[in-house]
C-alpha cells in the first residue's frame, strides 16, 4: 500500500516542491533541476557532493571527510544507486541494463573486475556467474537454473591454468570430471 501511494503522490509533491520546500537561501527547490548540489562543512570545503538530473540523483555521490578525501560515494542513474566506489573513488559495484537483463558488476580497488552477473526480468541468473582474479584471469564461472547450481562449473588458477572441471546435476548431485592441485599435478581424471 505504501508503495502504491509513493507511486501516486510522486508526481504532485515534484510539481508542488516549490510550495513545500526551499533551500538554505528560502528560495524555492525548482524540482527539475540539472546540475551538482553541494553540501559545504562551515570552512567552506565540500561535505556532500550530488549530481542531479531533472530533480533526480543521477551520476557521482561523494561524502567528504573535512581534510577533503572521500569518506564515501555512490553512483545514481535516474534516482536509482546504480554503482558504489571504494575509499579513493574507485569503482566498487555498477548495476547496468542489458536489455531487460540486469548486470551486476563487483570490482577490485585496483579497478579490475572481480564478478559479474547477469539477471533477467523474473531475477534469475540468465548467464553464467563469472568470478576473475585479481590480475584479470578468469578465476570461475558457475552456470545455474532457476536459481540453482546446475550444468558445467569451472575454476581456473590465477595464471589461466585448469583448477576444477565438474558439473551439476539434477537432484544436487556434482560430478567432477578432472581436478588439479596448487601445484598443478591433476588429482581426478575424466571423473
Amino acid at each position: 500500500v505504501m508503495l502504491r501511494c509513493s507511486r501516486a503522490l510522486d508526481p504532485w509533491i515534484r510539481a508542488h516542491i516549490a510550495e513545500l520546500a526551499t533551500d538554505e537561501a528560502g528560495d524555492p527547490i525548482d524540482a527539475q533541476f540539472t546540475g551538482t548540489v553541494e553540501r559545504l562543512y562551515h570552512t567552506g570545503q565540500i561535505k556532500e557532493s550530488l549530481e542531479v538530473k531533472k530533480g533526480k540523483p543521477h551520476g557521482a555521490y561523494r561524502e567528504y571527510f573535512e581534510d577533503g578525501s572521500i569518506r564515501n560515494s555512490a553512483y545514481y542513474k535516474a534516482g536509482k544507486n546504480s554503482g558504489d566506489f571504494w575509499p579513493d573513488g574507485q569503482l566498487k559495484r555498477k548495476l547496468s541494463k542489458q536489455g531487460q537483463n540486469q548486470v551486476i558488476e563487483w570490482y577490485y580497488p585496483n579497478g579490475a573486475i572481480q564478478k559479474r552477473y547477469v539477471k533477467d526480468k523474473h531475477g534469475y541468473v540468465s548467464e553464467p556467474i563469472r568470478l576473475f582474479h585479481e590480475n584479470g584471469q578468469l578465476a570461475e564461472e558457475l552456470n545455474t537454473a532457476e536459481g540453482k547450481k546446475r550444468g558445467p562449473w569451472l575454476k581456473f588458477f590465477d595464471d589461466g591454468s585448469p583448477e576444477l572441471q565438474a558439473e551439476h546435476l539434477a537432484g544436487d548431485h556434482l560430478v567432477v570430471h578432472n581436478a588439479w592441485n596448487q601445484q598443478r599435478q591433476q588429482i581426478v581424471e575424466n571423473g
